[in-house]
């Protein structure tokens, strides 16, 4: 037996301890089996997602925004390491007065033209981003850091997380446990007491700090440094924190970017293998759903779905919420939002958006590891 077969083994011993009910054989290990579709079917609107349970709850838009720190670290660590992402300015390089505006900007009170002199420097020797474009990536370097403000080059990667509380005084029992019974596998069953105590004192639970798993916990409203971590990965990740790492499930390790980072293939086998699809005409959505948004122009004249047609993955919480993060640049965050911000974002990005939704086949002894790694800051 090769060594390869031996480790395939290994792992497919481990998905069984962690409870993952699926099977990944030294064959689809490294090659998508995309025959697994029965039928080609997309939602098409999102009027036909319907909670299990819908939870009295306030809300409240916070604009978040990466720390001066982490912006720091990736000026310093990008030109050391494939996998930091710089920090860069667009500039049309036929608007000289766009790349004073921008100086003046970001610049350290005072320094504005030294700035501008360094900018304008690379700016003439920086490339177009395509070639019939004008404008150009000015990539910020790490001697440039003493006439660089921070802080304004902060304010320009801003984002909107929804901070949802629960409120225990309007929810009912019946509720409470309907609730606990979807997500108690996800959450643990320290934190599902910590919610039951809550309740019991009429506390309100706060869902970023009480009713996530360990790494959707740690990441709501957070950015990281790194280029891969996707929208992929965090799908994968709200199920098990495991199951991205796992060689069987990540298999490709992508030149530049983060191991971390899922690509479409992978997460398409993961979902036929350890998933089954939900038809929301017949069963309503339940927490830690994988919401898949495609790209369905071309279904029609295909039998079968191609990865290749996948945009973006959410995971379903409850009511109409979702936790995503928005791309594989660290210029987005990890955040929840709603079903309806996730659908209208990407009807822009698509000529004909399609949805499915897939459920993880067990549910049983999952519970993420209480030591996260530390790549992810």
């Amino acid at each position: 037996m090769s060594d390869s077969c031996i480790t395939i083994r290994f792992f497919n011993l481990l998905l069984l301890t962690l409870g993952l009910s699926f099977i990944v054989s030294a064959n689809e290990a490294f090659a998508v089996q995309q025959s697994h579709t029965k039928k080609l079917s997309f939602i098409e609107s999102k009027d036909l997602l319907k909670p299990s349970v819908d939870i009295p709850v306030s809300t409240e838009w916070h604009t978040i925004s990466i720390s001066p720190l982490q912006i720091k670290k990736r000026i310093i660590l990008s030109g050391k390491r494939e996998s930091v992402e710089s920090v860069e300015l667009l500039i049309d390089d036929k608007d000289i007065g766009t790349l004073k505006e921008e100086s003046k900007k970001f610049a350290v009170s005072g320094k504005e033209d030294m700035l501008f002199a360094i900018l304008k420097k690379k700016l003439k020797n920086a490339k177009p981003i395509s070639a019939k474009s004008s404008v150009k990536k000015i990539v910020l370097e790490p001697k440039m850091l003493k006439y660089i403000n921070l802080t304004a080059i902060q304010n320009a990667f801003k984002d909107k997380h929804l901070f949802v509380t629960i409120k225990s005084d309007a929810l009912s029992a019946d509720k409470l446990h309907q609730m606990l019974d979807q997500a108690s596998s996800y959450i643990g069953k320290e934190r599902t007491k910590t919610i039951e105590e809550k309740y019991a004192h009429q506390k309100n639970i706060i869902v970023d700090q009480d009713f996530l798993p360990d790494f959707a916990m740690k990441m709501a409203g957070k950015y990281t440094i790194y280029k891969g971590p996707n929208c992929f990965h965090a799908a994968l990740a709200f199920q098990n924190s495991i199951m991205p790492r796992l060689p069987t499930v990540n298999i490709k390790v992508e030149d530049g970017y983060h191991r971390a980072m899922i690509n479409y293939d992978e997460l398409w086998n993961i979902l036929q293998n350890g998933f089954y699809e939900v038809n929301p005409t017949k069963d309503s959505l339940k927490y830690g759903d994988v919401l898949i948004f495609f790209e369905t122009k071309d279904a029609p004249k295909r039998s079968t779905v191609d990865f290749h047609w996948i945009r973006h993955a959410t995971t379903y919480l409850f009511n109409n919420f979702t936790f995503s993060k928005g791309s594989k640049s660290p210029n987005t965050p990890y955040t929840i939002k709603n079903i309806e911000d996730e659908w209208s974002t990407w009807e822009k990005y698509t000529k004909k958006l399609g949805l499915k939704i897939f459920r993880r086949k067990s549910l049983d002894n999952i519970a993420p590891p209480r030591n996260l790694y530390d790549w992810i800051y």
